[in-house]
């Protein structure tokens, strides 16, 4: 199944950063790696990367280690904040139309109640398919991503993809839990579920290209 490598960078030095693993991935002619910068928190980086196995991407962590990765990370002071492995069980896009148009990312999540993760998976897949189209005409996307390891690992994320900042404007200072609709009751619902929630919003620097 396919599977993403999402790691979390701090650094002084991330502009700086962020020019050495472009380069670093251009000279690898890697298409499934996007990089993103913390708009609020300028030191902050984040990397996720799209395998079809983890076959491939052990194979990707030893060419890291044998082209250099390491010694940029040395010498520009970089912590790891986190990393995990990741799936994507619902999707509003599983033909990949908007991959590669996103310009933001926002990421909303966090640490989900021990046994329901099932529960959240149905309830995304339930509002997905009532607001999803209509997002997908907007040119957005939204994955409700499982957590596969990491420290706490019970973890769940939507990851929506914005190809402008009004649209992720309007959609982080919106209500959506409030109201008598169907989608609010699942937002409700999915909400209840959470034992802590975070977000984060992302300035795209390296888009996605083939996954293939």
């Amino acid at each position: 199944m396919p599977i993403g490598l999402w790691r979390l960078f701090q650094s002084r030095h991330a502009s700086e950063l962020i020019e050495a693993l472009n380069k670093h991935n251009d000279s690898l002619n890697r298409t499934n790696i996007q990089i993103v910068h913390n708009i609020a928190n300028p030191t902050t980086v984040g990397v996720h990367a799209a395998y079809s196995s983890l076959k491939d991407q052990e194979k990707a962590a030893q060419e890291n280690v044998s082209t250099g990765l390491p010694k940029i990370f040395r010498e520009l002071d970089v912590t790891i904040q986190d990393s995990a492995f990741i799936t994507s069980d619902v999707t509003n896009d599983p033909d990949n139309t908007t991959m590669g148009k996103h310009e933001y990312v926002v990421y909303t999540g966090g640490q989900v109640k021990i046994g329901t993760v099932a529960d959240q998976i149905a309830i995304a897949q339930k509002v997905t398919e009532l607001v999803g189209p209509e997002l997908l005409a907007n040119g957005i996307r939204a994955d409700h991503i499982r957590s596969l390891s990491g420290v706490p690992m019970n973890r769940i994320i939507w990851r929506m993809g914005f190809p402008t900042l009004d649209g992720v404007e309007d959609e982080i200072t919106s209500l959506q839990s409030d109201g008598d609709n169907e989608v609010a009751a699942g937002i409700r619902e999915w909400l209840s579920n959470m034992d802590t929630l975070v977000r984060g919003v992302f300035k795209v620097r390296r888009k996605f290209g083939s996954l293939g």
